[in-house]
């Protein structure tokens, strides 16, 4: 009897066997059929064309200036660590050498670069908001030496200065006409439509200093133009980006 349970027991064990030797394999082929098919679901149902990344190095530099004009109302800033084309310690060196090119065409007044003050950079990715594959790092800069302070927009794709603020002591400086044609031979840009007033106004409108001075022109090359605003005040003079956002005559 047991060895009749035994025989019983074996055939049972070895007919389920070949059962499942028949069955299993298909079973577990639906079954991840239906797994990738579900996957697949998901993958086409979440994923989304990439746009094509328009590379920094191929925008011109009115391209990216305009990024910086069109902030905050059409750009988003976000705080990067480094730049694309400098780190910290690069964009410190870069930012000392355009600031001796732009004493040499009397835009600041002489620089002594024995004593380098107090040195600030902060890295800002500006991005295009409708067109996010658009974007541009620009440094913002605050220098503060011997009773001048500046602050300054350094561009990261070729270190050059974009727009400044400054307090100095030295006064023989000012933003007029002939400034402006150092600027735009700094920049290597054309120069036009050069308006100046005179009477009171607001710098930033959280600025409390009261404009002297004001004019407009703008930088550019062949029809590609962006306005610009220059301005003096009791202590100072700037050269900036037009953006009815920060300057607002009253």
């Amino acid at each position: 009897m047991k060895t009749t349970y035994k025989y019983l027991t074996m055939i049972s064990l070895i007919i389920i066997s070949m059962v499942a030797g028949l069955f299993l394999p298909e079973w577990i082929a639906t079954s991840k059929d239906y797994s990738d098919q579900n996957i697949t679901g998901i993958i086409e149902k979440e994923s989304t064309e990439l746009p094509t990344i328009t590379p920094i190095d191929s925008m011109s530099m009115i391209e990216r200036i305009s990024l910086l004009k069109d902030y905050p109302q059409n750009v988003n800033q976000v705080a990067v660590e480094t730049g694309t084309n400098f780190d910290l310690s690069s964009a410190k060196e870069k930012f000392l050498e355009e600031i001796t090119e732009l004493s040499k065409h009397e835009i600041l007044p002489k620089i002594n670069l024995e004593n380098k003050g107090q040195l600030k950079l902060v890295a800002n990715l500006y991005i295009q908001k409708d067109e996010p594959f658009i974007s541009g790092v620009f440094w913002t800069i605050t220098w503060e030496q011997d009773g001048f302070l500046g602050e300054f927009y350094m561009d990261d794709q070729n270190g050059k200065i974009i727009q400044l603020i400054v307090t100095t002591p030295d006064q023989s400086l000012a933003a007029d006409q002939n400034i402006i044609g150092s600027w735009s031979s700094y920049l290597g840009l054309e120069v036009r439509n050069i308006e100046s007033q005179s009477g009171t106004g607001s710098i930033l409108e959280e600025e409390a200093a009261k404009v002297l001075e004001l004019g407009y022109f703008e930088l550019g090359l062949e029809d590609d133009f962006l306005p610009y605003t220059f301005y003096t005040y009791e202590n100072g003079y700037g050269i900036w980006l037009y953006n009815e956002f920060y300057i607002q005559l009253r």
